[in-house]
């Protein structure tokens, strides 16, 4: 039995339908995740499945148990926590204080409260160190690690994430995915939804492929690399990952050349921007002043 069973899921905003039938399946344990261009149906798919949204028809079924519909407060009592599209954190809240209201759920429980406070600064040291700080100061990496860690702290059986590169260098995307392979590996099962396919081909166990409300493909991660899938369904996502397979680092854009250009040493200033440049800036220049 599936932890997570989603079945026909049929939502929509007022009389605009935006998913057309999604089925998919979580097993425990994994990271599974949900790729697709903007507007293609992802985040409703969280939010339906979080009880943010209430599905127009289809189910939704947890540990075996219908959550269909149940709404936010049953999800997240259910073992759910959802981490929202674009971080949501409270800006005049500190980090500490940001994390205590993610255990919200148990904090009638003082040992388990501070057990798991103590386990998500263990897990982002770098929020440790920001602990008093205030969390609209920190940068867009260290206020998605605090999204992740407040949702943390309610312990979930499952972690929804909803666009966790979004906004990111990719050396923050790197540090990012790691830290949710590490939330995998204290026990938690995750489905992600992402824009980014390099990233997360290499983060997931299995991915599905969303176009217009509906899933299109799915499969092991290391298949969909297939050069064939995600040409058809990825477009201009597909040559980055391809790439990642061929050994590229997580998040890492390459270099290209244009053919027939030779490399520029340095100090070197290009003959269109040196025609420009004042006798007393091209010396300059040439100098590397």
């Amino acid at each position: 039995m599936p932890l997570l069973a989603v079945s026909d899921l049929r939502v929509g905003y007022g009389p605009v339908p935006v998913l057309h039938g999604v089925s998919l399946t979580v097993e425990r344990g994994e990271i599974v995740a949900i790729l697709g261009p903007n507007g293609a149906g992802k985040s409703t798919t969280l939010a339906s499945i979080s009880g943010l949204l209430r599905p127009w028809a289809g189910s939704v079924e947890f540990e075996g148990k219908p959550i269909t519909g149940a709404g936010p407060q049953r999800t997240v009592a259910a073992g759910i926590a959802h981490v929202p599209e674009g971080r949501r954190v409270f800006p005049q809240l500190t980090v500490e204080e940001n994390l205590k209201l993610g255990g919200w759920r148990v904090r009638a429980e003082a040992k388990r409260f501070a057990e798991n406070l103590e386990r998500v600064l263990g897990t982002f040291a770098v929020l440790r160190d920001r602990r008093g700080q205030l969390a609209g100061t920190l940068s867009g990496g260290e206020q998605q690690m605090l999204a992740i860690g407040r949702a943390l702290m309610s312990s979930p059986t499952l972690l929804l994430v909803d666009e966790a590169a979004m906004g990111l260098a990719p050396v923050m995307v790197d540090r990012v995915f790691e830290m949710i392979r590490a939330v995998r590996e204290a026990g938690a099962t995750v489905l992600v939804v992402e824009q980014n396919a390099p990233a997360t081909l290499a983060l997931a166990d299995r991915v599905y492929l969303m176009q217009r409300g509906t899933i299109v493909a799915g499969g092991p991660a290391a298949e969909m690399r297939q050069a064939g899938i995600l040409d058809a369904y990825l477009g201009p996502m597909a040559a980055a990952a391809r790439a990642l397979a061929g050994g590229r680092a997580i998040g890492d854009p390459g270099r290209s050349e244009r053919p027939g250009r030779r490399a520029r040493p340095p100090g070197e200033v290009p003959e269109r921007s040196a025609r420009k440049m004042p006798p007393a800036g091209r010396k300059r220049r040439a100098r590397g002043e």
